[in-house]
């Protein structure tokens, strides 16, 4: 195997970049998914989303639709409660 042409901290800067392009990524999906949970499915009948059984269920769901645009929020206010009782416990 031929040796690589980047250098181990280029590698290091490489794998950053690409790891953070991964996240970016993602976020944006999921803000879509959210999205269309919320507002754009009620505008798009059944027949705008044949053949796509997830966009299909988040037509017809009341409730779990909301679990993706709540997830960061909620996930934020849990850590932050956390570390806060955290604090408290070990300072008092």
């Amino acid at each position: 195997m031929p040796p690589s042409p980047l250098s181990p901290p280029d590698r290091a800067a490489a794998r950053l970049i690409f790891t953070g392009y991964a996240l970016l990524l993602s976020s944006l999906l999921t803000a879509l998914l959210g999205i269309w949970a919320l507002f754009a499915c009620h505008w798009v009948s059944e027949t705008g989303c044949r053949g796509r059984k997830v966009l299909d269920w988040l037509l017809y769901d009341n409730h779990y639709k909301y679990l993706f645009p709540l997830l960061v929020p909620l996930g934020a206010y849990w850590v932050i409660a956390d570390w806060t009782a955290w604090e408290l416990f070990r300072h008092n």
